[in-house]
This record gives C-alpha cells, sequence and structure tokens, in this order.
C-alpha cells in the first residue's frame, strides 16, 4: 500500500516538473531542440535518448502524428520494473534510453518524446522522425528538334516510385543551371537545351534524390543529335574529296606503273646499235668486153708505161682507177 502511494505520488511530481519546464520540446527550463532523424520505408530506425540510462528513477516514450494531435504512450520503465512497450515493432534500449522502430510504415512518421527522470533532473526530448520510399532509376524522357546547326532538346526526368525526390541536371561541366543554353522548369524536372553541332559536353545526366536514396540516370546526345543537314553535307564533301584524292593518285601510280614498264619492254626490245652492225652489201659488176682488156693492156705495155702499172688486172676497180676514159660499161667514149 505504502509502494502504490509513493508511485502516485512520484507520477504526479514528474508531471508537475513538465509543467514548470514548458511542455514538449523544452529541457531543464530552457528551449529544447528538436531533433530530425530520416527513415527508409519498410527498414528499421533507431532514435537517439539520453547519455546515460543509469540512474533513472522513470523513462516514457510518447508518440504524436502532429503537433496538435493526441500524445499515445509507446513505452515506459520504472525503476526496478520490467518495461512495458505496446507495439512488437518496438524496442526500448536502457543502455542509451534510445528507441528502435523495425519495419517502418508511413504512419509512424511523426514526433517521438521522451521523458525521464534521475535522482539530479528531469528532462524531455523531442525527436521527429520522417518516413522516405527510395527513389527509383529515373526515367529520362527525349524530345528534338534540329535547326541551323543547333541541336534543340527537351528532357524530361521521371520517377515511378519515391518519396520528395529532388531532382539535379549534370553535364561535363557539372551542375546544370539556367542560363542563355539551359532552362529548367517543373522542379527541375524538365531541362530545354540548345547546344552547338558538334559538341563535347553531349552526356546529360539526371540525379534523383531523397534524404534516403539517390539514382541517376545519363543520356548521350551524340546519337541523339547527330549533326545538322548542312554539316552532314559538309562532311560528305570532304570525304568524297578524300576518296577522289586517294583515287586519283592510285591512277597517277598506275599510269607511272604502266610508263615504267613499257620503257623497260622497249629497251629489252631495241637493236643493239654498238654490238651488231648491218652486214656488208656487195655489188658484182661484170667486165663489158674481155678482149679489149687484153687489148688496152698490150697498149700500155708498148708504150711503157709505168712499171707498177704491169700487175694483171683481174677487177673492174683497177679497169675504172687506170682507165678513167672507159665508161662503166667499158666502152669509149668515142666508140
Amino acid at each position: 500500500m505504502i509502494r502504490s502511494d509513493l508511485g502516485i505520488v512520484f507520477g504526479i511530481g514528474i508531471i508537475c516538473l513538465l509543467s514548470d519546464t514548458g511542455g514538449l520540446g523544452q529541457t531543464a527550463g530552457k528551449p529544447g531542440t528538436r531533433r530530425l532523424v530520416n527513415g527508409t520505408l519498410g527498414q528499421s530506425v533507431t532514435l537517439p535518448g539520453c547519455i546515460s540510462g543509469e540512474n533513472i528513477s522513470i523513462l516514457i516514450w510518447d508518440y504524436q502524428s502532429s503537433p496538435t494531435s493526441d500524445k499515445v504512450q509507446l513505452c515506459i520503465k520504472y525503476q526496478n520494473n520490467p518495461i512495458q512497450c505496446n507495439k512488437q515493432r518496438i524496442r526500448l534500449n536502457l543502455k542509451d534510453c534510445s528507441l528502435e522502430i523495425q519495419n517502418l510504415t508511413e504512419h509512424d512518421q511523426g514526433l517521438y518524446e521522451m521523458n525521464f527522470r534521475t535522482n539530479q533532473a528531469v528532462d524531455e526530448q523531442v525527436t521527429e522522425l520522417k518516413i522516405y520510399e527510395r527513389v527509383s532509376l529515373p526515367i529520362i524522357t527525349i524530345s528534338e528538334a534540329f535547326s541551323d546547326g543547333v541541336c534543340n532538346v527537351s528532357l524530361v526526368c521521371s520517377l515511378e516510385h519515391g518519396t520528395k525526390p529532388v531532382y539535379t541536371w549534370w553535364s561535363g561541366d557539372g551542375k546544370v543551371t539556367a542560363d542563355g543554353s539551359h532552362i529548367l522548369t517543373d522542379e527541375e524536372r524538365r531541362l530545354a537545351l540548345s547546344i552547338p553541332l558538334p559538341n563535347n559536353n553531349s552526356v546529360y545526366n539526371c540525379t534523383v534524390g531523397n534524404p534516403v536514396s539517390e539514382e541517376t540516370r545519363s543520356v548521350d546526345l551524340t546519337q541523339l543529335c547527330p549533326a545538322h543537314e548542312g554539316v552532314k553535307q559538309q562532311q560528305a564533301l570532304h570525304i568524297g574529296l578524300i576518296i577522289a584524292g586517294i583515287g586519283l593518285g592510285a591512277i597517277i601510280l598506275a599510269g607511272v606503273g604502266y610508263m615504267s614498264c613499257k620503257k623497260e619492254a622497249n629497251h629489252d626490245e631495241a637493236p643493239n646499235t654498238e654490238r651488231r652492225s648491218e652486214p656488208p652489201l656487195y655489188a658484182v659488176i661484170g667486165r663489158a668486153n674481155q678482149a679489149r682488156e687484153q687489148r688496152h693492156l698490150r697498149e700500155l705495155d708498148a708504150s711503157g708505161g709505168e712499171q707498177n702499172r704491169k700487175a694483171q688486172l683481174t677487177t673492174i676497180y683497177d679497169e675504172i682507177k687506170f682507165n678513167p676514159n672507159l665508161d662503166i660499161a667499158g666502152a669509149r667514149p668515142n666508140e
């Protein structure tokens, strides 16, 4: 009976002390700080407690879905008494007074108030718990247009699921901000850009995140934004000129090779004038009248001609040489 009375008196004393400290969110008569803890849907979270759970006379955890709603007691622990919690998903750790909540749901979001008393003081702490669903891999929807060598593109980043996502666009130059080439709308979900072609910074990333998760999707505008038609034609012209130059060079090389081979062949077939000469041509000149020739010799002997003329004439050449008055046929001009 005496123990029950003491418990009632102790409880009334705690209520009075809490009233003196200013109520929810106040600590030891001074404005308290509200802690913020982010939890992931379907996972566990631990709400911080006191520095040490030793010498605590009483420890209470309450829950409020909003500042104006009624409090719901979650756990209570009296000194020398066991812990009492009203949910199986909730566990109270006496080492540091922390509260663990397992398999989080959206209904667990709200305000959690911890009140405890030691032999020296009474304290109160408030923790705000926010529940977030992890973001999925973002999806980028693309629409495109081309004009005058500039690729005008509209990129829309979206999610299948995720709580309170924050969208951020990145490129090779860093974070994308609104400027002359980029327009961000719809809470930065939509990016409209105009980039000249060709462009080195052709990869754009959409990063979506919340306090408990983050995912990124990339898109390469190289395939999405090929060169403008005019640029294509110019590139095609350059390629055509290169091919024509290669073809012309091949033709020239082939012609030079052909002329070289032909020259070598002609050289092999040409007559060697230094080593080979035409055979001599001979003509037979007959004597017109052998009798007349003998008579002429007798006349020479009779007239006492030169001694070196005594050799017998055997060819028509000597006859012509010694008797120039004879014609080619051997007849005298007067005859």
